[in-house]
């Protein structure tokens, strides 16, 4: 270092002195702010242990009764909404089961073509016993009849659902769907309960079941009261739930549970000797109770039907607000005594659960508490004044010792510091213009400093690279995007593009248009007679972009119209092309295809479609609609699968529109599809329109839709408008 730097070093300005004059106001201020810090808290300990041992004293020597029982009854208020919240969630998790049964059920009759004819078995002896779904049915229809029949197939569909359900369900009794027409599929144990003596299977007539009656009427989940299971003698509650076919109501959906885990709830609520538990249904009835004295106000007994009728007034206005939903706690007279009763509401039913306590329990002597706080505030201000006198000496020793190490550290910290960063500034200094060396062996540098000045040293090797790079990739850059663009107009070339294809035809119109994403795409299109009377059309989409996708397409197409032209269904040319290209494709590559032929003089034609977006058609004087039917899997997924074909027919007049999924999924910047609804818009803007005019109205509305979105997919389209044979005979 020069003197001229090391004069910059001892400088009042420089950092080193800045570092060390930073650092010493800092520790002193810290120190001030702690010392400070400490003395406050630790008179402010002082006076609020003396204050609250008074206070903890004087409250305990003036503790009445009106304190335990205020405790008491939080408690009692919490034990009580604590248990019917857990009760609650039982129910809860029952009625959801329910709901989930009527959700199967309104999805089956709404979609009703996409889902097989599943016949479920009617009951058996055999399945005694054992968990089994079955088909029943009421006296008022027969199973013979073919609508009756269908829709009870349709119905089958549900019974995994009933039976995973159930199975997973410890205290289920039985769940079931039953449709207002008197079908009804079950999911239970007791099989063998369901003939008669003389082995006849017996009806069921879910209609009269107050599950069923209360659910419809309702429109909504509709709870049962409590009731005996006629078969195993158990309480148990049923609940419905309505399903519909859209907004027509078609049934009900509805499942039996045990309440034992209930049961054992409110026995196990014992509080104390004398403490117990209880719920009340929604007609004031006490259905379980904890109190086993049978003549108990508060105990199950059959007599008495409504607590709400009793000559005890308490207990009467108690039992009205919990049936009414309310929750809250009463202290009235239970038994000849008083008591305190907390009650909390069930929602899901419309119970209540109870929880009730003799207040003598309650009201027990504090006198020991009362004599420990006051011994313990004794002590508190006896050792209290000795514990600030120490606290402020070592307080005082402790501050005074930090700041001459503080002072000591910062000096060294800030010569160690500033050193370095003084030799690094002169060496970086010196890259300047054309010079980019630069060195560092300052190995006694802070290993920050040393990372910086290596990153610098590096930084200026990375520059010379980058220059050298630069100029290399640039001509690259150049050499890729000349042969991207011969490779663009290459693709471009193998599909059709002059329009009208085929000179002196009247009985047909058709356009076709392909926009790649990138600079070559994996989507084409392609039309070409296969004999004087036949048209193929082929619409197809490569999985993936680039040029991996564009290769495949040049293979896929050639593939598909040299099979096509040897002749054959739409499903015999792609079980043939998919078999060659599954030879060989490590890539894992595959194409959606639709393809069809059309005969030109009757407009009647055979189609395939390969997983493929589903075409669009237009009947003469009508909108354009989607033609909707099972796909096959894609070409080039599998070797030796079957596709499957279907015919149709084009009158005079009528349009067919085929596209890929870029139509449909066109993204705009808040990452929305166009989607099918946009695509029948932009085809119905102009439904007389030519083909060329109809797919400029479509990538019209996609780039509105679409906006400054960058494209993510190819946007191919085919229109084909069929006039007939007699426009050329004409």
């Amino acid at each position: 270092m020069n003197n001229k730097d090391k004069s910059l070093y001892m400088d009042k300005k420089s950092m080193r002195t800045k570092v060390l004059r930073t650092l010493t106001l800092l520790s002193l201020f810290e120190l001030i702010i702690v010392g400070a810090f400490t003395i406050t808290i630790t008179m402010l300990m002082r006076n609020t242990f003396i204050k609250s041992s008074e206070k903890a004293g004087t409250k305990a020597e003036h503790l009445s009764a009106n304190s335990v029982q205020t405790q008491t009854k939080e408690r009692l208020t919490e034990n009580a909404t604590n248990k019917a919240n857990y009760v609650n969630e039982i129910f809860a998790k029952f009625e959801n089961s329910v709901k989930i049964e009527a959700e199967t059920a309104s999805r089956l009759y709404d979609n009703d073509d996409d889902y097989g004819d599943i016949l479920l078995p009617r009951p058996s002896m055999k399945n005694k016993d054992k968990l089994a779904v079955q088909l029943l049915n009421s006296a008022s229809i027969s199973l013979k009849d073919p609508k009756i029949r269908h829709e009870a197939a349709l119905l089958g569909n549900a019974g995994d659902v009933l039976y995973s359900i159930n199975n997973n369900f410890e205290n289920m009794a039985s769940c079931y769907l039953a449709s207002e027409s008197g079908i009804m599929i079950q999911c239970d144990y007791i099989s063998q309960h369901k003939f008669d003596e003389n082995g006849k299977l017996l009806p069921y007539e879910a209609a009269e079941r107050p599950w069923y009656i209360g659910a419809k009427k309702t429109q909504r989940p509709f709870f049962t009261s409590l009731a005996k299971d006629i078969h195993t003698g158990r309480y148990c509650i049923m609940c419905g739930v309505p399903f519909y076919k859209r907004e027509t109501f078609k049934g009900v959906a509805g499942a039996g549970l045990y309440l034992t885990d209930v049961e054992n709830i409110v026995k196990d609520s014992k509080i104390g000797e004398d403490g117990y538990a209880c719920i009340i249904d929604q007609y004031g009835k006490v259905i379980f109770s904890g109190n086993t004295d049978p003549e108990g106000e508060l105990s199950v007994n059959d007599d008495v039907e409504d607590v709400r009728k009793t000559g005890n007034s308490g207990l009467v206005n108690l039992a009205t607000d919990a049936t009414d939903g309310k929750s809250g706690i009463e202290s009235i007279e239970i038994d000849g005594k008083k008591a305190y009763v907390a009650y909390a509401p069930m929602e899901a039913t419309g119970w209540s659960f109870l929880v009730i306590l003799d207040e003598s329990i309650a009201n027990k002597p504090t006198d020991a508490l009362v004599d420990a706080l006051s011994k313990s505030t004794e002590d508190v201000v006896n050792s209290s004044g000795q514990y600030v006198r120490n606290m402020l000496i070592l307080t005082l020793i402790i501050i005074v010792v930090l700041l001459l190490v503080s002072l000591t550290i910062a000096n060294k910290m800030a010569s160690k510091l500033s050193m370095p960063i003084v030799y690094l500034t002169e060496e970086v200094s010196k890259v300047q213009g054309d010079n980019l060396e630069f060195s560092w062996d300052n190995n006694d540098a802070p290993t920050e400093i040393g990372f910086l000045a290596r990153s610098f040293s590096l930084l200026t090797q990375r520059m010379k690279d980058y220059i050298r790079d630069i100029t290399e990739i640039t001509a690259e850059k150049e050499r890729i995007g000349a042969e991207l663009n011969v490779a663009t107009q290459i693709q471009a070339d193998m599909l059709p593009r002059i329009f009208p294809p085929f000179a002196g035809r009247d009985d047909f119109e058709m356009y076709a248009s392909m926009n790649p994403a990138k600079e070559v795409g994996g989507d084409f299109y392609d039309f070409f007679f296969v004999d004087d009377k036949h048209i193929a059309l082929v619409m197809a989409d490569v999985s993936g972009k680039g040029v991996p996708a564009a290769l495949f397409m040049v293979i896929a197409k050639t593939l598909i119209k040299n099979r096509t032209i040897s002749g054959g269904s739409p499903s015999e040319i792609l079980e043939d092309v998919n078999n060659q290209l599954c030879e060989g494709n490590d890539a894992g590559l595959f194409v959606t295809v639709w393809l069809g032929i059309i005969d030109i003089t009757t407009g009647k034609g055979m189609a395939a479609n390969a997983g493929h977006e589903h075409p669009i058609l237009r009947r003469a004087g009508q909108q354009y609609e989607f033609v909707k039917y099972r796909h096959s899997p894609a070409v080039a997924t599998m070797e030796g699968i079957p596709f499957k074909e279907h015919e149709f027919e084009l009158y005079p007049g009528d349009t067919l529109f085929v596209y890929t999924d870029g139509v449909a999924e066109a993204t705009n910047s808040d990452n929305e599809l166009f989607g099918e609804e946009r695509t029948l818009k932009a085809l119905n803007r102009d439904v007389n329109a030519k083909p060329e005019i109809m797919l400029n109205n479509v990538l019209e509305d996609i780039n509105e839709f679409v906006g400054d979105a960058v494209q993510f997919d190819d946007i191919t389209m085919l229109a084909f408008n069929y006039l007939g044979p007699n426009v050329r005979k004409s």
